[in-house]
């Protein structure tokens, strides 16, 4: 071989080379607390080992945070989104969490949700103490039972673990606390149909209705599903 094909590595061709790396690494910055993608290294009987471009080690995952069905499926080499607790511990590895991520992501469907003032679909799980808790997007909320309906309720069992819409009424950023409101959702749909039946008739016109409940002081009469109060004074039969 002569000489000149052979490459001659010198101190300076190091450092060159440790320029390149770093080049490849600036534009990465990792952040405590914050949603990154990560690659499945491998997955033993208690972690799933994730490699984090950027960091200066792989990190682990306890495998009790991912359901089985999911887990039989995570194969190496497969991209999955973790939190990212600390670039690095007290003995410098990284520290990542699978359950926080999806944690954080649900929180964020929350806040949009919440700022919004859009409806959201939750299921009420079980009953406490003053309302019912119902879960949104993986978060627990309460419910107070005022707000689950918008007439008293004789039974809760026929409300329970059934998909329904709500209205998110309070958060609380720092403790993560939701605040649901079903009623309201109710309400809304209430004065749209309001709208639309005032439509259909003018004053002074006779129309028919359908007598729901009779109290001292009148009737409510339902017309094509509104509740209308019938006044005692202006019904003879009272």
């Amino acid at each position: 071989m002569s000489a000149d094909n052979l490459k001659v590595y010198t101190q300076n061709t190091d450092s060159e080379f440790a320029k390149l790396i770093s080049k490849d690494l600036e534009n990465i910055i990792l952040k405590d607390n914050t949603i990154v993608t990560g690659t499945v290294e491998k997955v033993d009987e208690k972690y799933v080992h994730v490699f984090i471009k950027g960091a200066k080690s792989s990190g682990i995952v306890d495998i009790n945070e991912i359901p089985h069905a999911e887990l039989e499926t995570l194969d190496e080499g497969k991209e999955i989104e973790v939190f990212l607790e600390r670039t690095e511990d007290r003995n410098g590895n990284i520290v990542l969490s699978i359950e926080k991520a999806r944690r954080a992501k649900s929180w964020k469907k929350i806040v949009e949700a919440f700022e919004k003032q859009e409806k959201v679909s939750g299921i009420i799980k079980n009953t406490v103490r003053g309302g019912v808790v119902v879960e949104i997007f993986g978060v627990f909320a309460f419910c107070p039972n005022s707000q689950v309906a918008d007439k008293p309720i004789k039974n809760m069992n026929e409300y329970m673990n059934k998909p329904m819409e709500f209205q998110i009424i309070k958060i609380d950023n720092v403790r993560m606390n939701v605040i649901a409101s079903r009623r309201q959702v109710l309400e809304q749909e209430k004065n749209k149909n309001k709208e639309k039946v005032i439509k259909n008739y003018k004053v002074g016109e006779i129309v028919e209705g359908t007598i729901k409940a009779v109290q001292s002081y009148g009737c409510f009469v339902s017309i094509e599903s509104l509740d209308c109060l019938l006044h005692s004074s202006e019904d003879s039969h009272l």
